[in-house]
């Protein structure tokens, strides 16, 4: 998941992308969330949240959690 990932934000090897999964109180999303962190070099990190365990993330669902920074290609 984080090189599709990658590959939609169009990072390099210069930014770092961590993808986890924690406890979420909200019962929305089953008791685990999905969090991806984008570390691009001079920039805040920018955080993607989807709410559902990380196993059970779909293609689509990470393109549509991604696509609020910015346009990528399709993976």
């Amino acid at each position: 998941m984080a090189e599709k990932a990658r590959v939609l934000l169009g990072l390099g090897e210069d930014s770092t992308l961590s993808i986890s999964e924690i406890a979420c109180g909200d019962p929305a999303c089953g008791g685990a969330e999905t969090v991806v962190l984008i570390m691009r070099p001079g920039r805040r990190t920018e955080a993607a949240k989807i709410l559902k365990p990380l196993a059970t993330v779909t293609d689509a669902e990470l393109r549509e959690a991604l696509s609020v920074f910015g346009e990528s290609p399709k993976v």
